[in-house]
């Protein structure tokens, strides 16, 4: 056995490896538990805007009557006769500050609300928090917006399931993702107009419109609300993870512990390889043939010094 052969202590083959990866995950989710992003608060806009909130006592609604939204049908697609109150509503958004359409936005109206009353609602400034699904951008007349260009956002939110809102503004916050699936999640300050007809998935649909500004962070965590992991069952199923772990590196660590006190270490294996091996001693010889040596010895037969076989 070789003196030089290094030594192997508690671990053992592949051990360290599967050790070493089990704590490398480890580490690396309490990482993420502990600075996982947290999704903006409801009501919250882009900086420099205010935060709506629950309101106690709700002023009575006021619809816009005016003769721009006389014509305005609902359940159709947007045509020429809708186009004075689109543009009304446009200029009206234009006219305040984001600040000033937040404070007046109404977070008590539902989906339900202006399904079930849409001219009631005609026009009222509506304030909502959501996921944006896609965010399409397309050009226009610079009559409809100076830029030349409108955006829409098909937002889901709490109340409205899986039924979204279409939310159209003219002024899109830096970096915001464009795209059929994007998965934002968004706030929008916006007037009703009406309920507008789409197809989806092969079907007619209506969806809410409203015009208005939207509130987007880049740096609020971009998560959509899908069940079972919500905003409040997560930190506990990472935490739930995170023990689960633990207890099974633990009592991988204490088998291991038993095992290298049972199995003899690789010192002592060496110094007993090691140790020089002792001759056994040979049975004696039967009597007979000690006499028959010993004659042959006085004859002459044998050498003096050979031994008896």
């Amino acid at each position: 056995m070789s003196a030089d052969r290094p030594e192997r202590g508690f671990f053992r083959g592949a051990e360290l490896t599967r050790f070493a990866l089990l704590a490398g995950v480890m580490i690396a989710g309490w990482a993420w538990f502990l600075n996982r992003p947290t999704p903006p608060a409801a009501g919250t806009l882009a900086p420099g805007t205010t935060t709506v909130g629950a309101q106690k006592a709700a002023p009575p609604l006021k619809p816009d009557t005016g003769p721009e939204f006389a014509d305005l049908r609902d359940d159709t697609r947007l045509s020429f006769r809708d186009n004075a109150a689109y543009i009304a509503l446009l200029e009206r958004v234009r006219s305040k500050t984001p600040a000033a359409l937040a404070a007046e936005a109404r977070s008590d109206i539902l989906f339900t609300h202006l399904r079930d009353n849409p001219k009631g609602h005609r026009g009222v400034p509506v304030h909502i928090v959501g996921t944006a699904l896609r965010i399409l951008s397309y050009e226009v007349e610079k009559s409809i917006s100076p830029s030349g260009r409108m955006y829409e956002a098909w937002v889901v939110t709490p109340d409205s399931q899986k039924y979204p809102y279409l939310c159209v503004f003219d002024e899109a916050p830096p970096g915001l993702p464009i795209g059929p699936n994007v998965h934002e999640r968004i706030a929008f300050n916006g007037y009703f107009l009406k309920w507008m007809a789409y197809v989806g998935g092969d079907k007619g649909r209506i969806a809410p419109m409203l015009v208005g500004r939207i509130g987007w962070d880049a740096n609020a965590a971009r998560t959509a609300e899908a069940p079972p992991f919500s905003a409040t069952r997560t930190p506990w199923f990472a935490l739930g993870i995170g023990l689960l772990l633990l207890y099974g590196i633990a009592r991988w660590f204490g088998q291991m512990r038993r095992l290298s006190n049972l199995l003899p270490s690789a010192r002592s294996r060496r110094r007993t390889l090691d140790r020089p091996r002792e001759r056994s001693p040979e049975p004696p010889l039967p009597p007979e043939q000690v006499g028959q040596w010993l004659a042959n010895l006085e004859a002459g037969k044998i050498p003096p010094d050979d031994e008896p076989s």
